[in-house]
C-alpha cells in the first residue's frame, strides 16, 4: 500500500514546487476546472449526473480507491484516480494533466502511483475509457501499455473505447 504520508511529501523531480498528494473534497472545484478545461479542447463536457458524478463527493466515493492532485505552488496542475467497482473490477479515471505541465512525465508518475497501489490491492489488471478524440490520451495510454478491447460503449452521441492495463505478463 502507498504511504501516504510520503504521497503527500512527494516531490516531483527538479521541481520542488510540484507535489502530488491525496485529493480531498476541498478540491473539487479546481478538479473540476482541470478537466473541463482539458475536455473543451475535444469538443467534451462534464457530466455531474452520471460520468462525473464522483466528483461531487470524492472521500466518499473514493473510499475503496485512490485519487490523486498534483499541485504546483498550490495550484492543482493534474489528477487521476482509481477505484474498485461492485464487482471489485479496477478502474483508472480522470487521469488529467494540464497542457501547460505535459511531457514532463507527471501523468506517467502518477498512473505509475496507481498501478503500484491496485497491484498492492491484489487486482490483476486496469480497465480505462476514452473518448475516441482524445488522441493524445489513447497515445498515451498505449505507451504506458494499455491495450484497446473491442468493448465500446455509447455515450450520447460519442462512442467510449475501452483500454486494459494487465500486470498477469
Amino acid at each position: 500500500m502507498l504511504d501516504l504520508y510520503t504521497i503527500k511529501r512527494k516531490l516531483f523531480h527538479k521541481k520542488p514546487d510540484l507535489r502530488i498528494r491525496l485529493a480531498t473534497n476541498a478540491d473539487v472545484f479546481e478538479i473540476m476546472s482541470l478537466i473541463k478545461e482539458t475536455r473543451e479542447d475535444h469538443g467534451l463536457g462534464l457530466d455531474l449526473k452520471k460520468r462525473d458524478q464522483d466528483l461531487l463527493n470524492i472521500s466518499h466515493y473514493y473510499k475503496h480507491g485512490l485519487f490523486l492532485v498534483a499541485e504546483d505552488n498550490g495550484k492543482i496542475v493534474a489528477c487521476a484516480s482509481m477505484y474498485k467497482d461492485s464487482s471489485s473490477v479496477t478502474h483508472l479515471s480522470k487521469l488529467v494533466v494540464s497542457k501547460y505541465y505535459r511531457r514532463m512525465g507527471l501523468g506517467t508518475e502518477l498512473l505509475s502511483m496507481l498501478v503500484l497501489e491496485a497491484k498492492d490491492k491484489g487486482s490483476s489488471h486496469i480497465l480505462t475509457s476514452l473518448f475516441p478524440q482524445m488522441k493524445l490520451g489513447r497515445k498515451f495510454l498505449r505507451h504506458s501499455g494499455f491495450e484497446s478491447i473491442s468493448a465500446v460503449m455509447p455515450e450520447g452521441k460519442n462512442q467510449i473505447k475501452k483500454y486494459i492495463l494487465d500486470f498477469r505478463h
